[in-house]
């Protein structure tokens, strides 16, 4: 079988993220996407603007991560790899990505590693690793955080779906699900004690 090439591959993905997250935006109530450009050109004249567009950006991340999680679970698209193995899952990215994903196995403490996909993100392709508990399906986006620094967990909560981000070991993370509050915390807490703050 061919592989996709990559550069096919990443226009599939934008225009599939596209399409699915205008849909689920409009029914949803949620924000559309944010033309950075044009928002910072308008900014730059006055603080007031300057102030709107930095509260605007700071929505568009989390409305971006909700729209690609239920657009994995609507549109049957959870998982391009399929496996229980880390070491089967780590190495799937290889070639598909510029950057290769801290993948953990958390199955003994109940969050098992189901598989994992591509996904777009802030304009560029991202990591989807895949988790379970019980039967629900925790996705975890990874891409590489430009700043190295590492920073305090914080969550958000979007229409019954908890969203949570911290950035570690030179990757920027963000988690999504309808899990609890309390699991999603402690999944969190779990991965990103296994992520060493150098692993980049």
């Amino acid at each position: 079988m061919k592989c996709q090439p990559a550069r096919s591959r990443s226009i599939e993905l934008r225009s599939r993220s596209a399409v699915f997250s205008a849909g689920v935006r409009a029914k949803i109530g949620l924000m559309p996407t944010v033309n950075v450009k044009a928002v910072t050109t308008v900014a730059a004249h006055t603080k007031t603007h300057l102030v709107l567009f930095m509260c605007l950006f700071a929505k568009q991340i989390p409305a971006e991560l909700f729209t690609s999680h239920l657009r994995s679970l609507e549109a049957n698209h959870l998982m391009d790899v399929v496996s229980t193995d880390q070491h089967t899952v780590k190495p799937w990215f290889d070639g598909k990505l510029d950057f290769s994903p801290p993948v953990e196995d958390l199955a003994s403490n109940g969050y098992p590693l189901v598989g994992g996909r591509l996904d777009y993100l802030e304009g560029r392709e991202v990591a989807a690793l895949v988790y379970q508990r019980r039967k629900h399906f925790i996705n975890v986006f990874v891409w590489p955080d430009a700043s190295g620094l590492s920073s305090a967990r914080a969550m958000e909560s979007w229409r019954g779906y908890n969203l949570m981000r911290w950035s570690r070991g030179g990757f920027q993370f963000w988690v999504a699900s309808d899990v609890s509050a309390s699991d999603l915390a402690e999944f969190v807490r779990l991965l990103e004690s296994r992520v060493s703050p150098e692993s980049k």
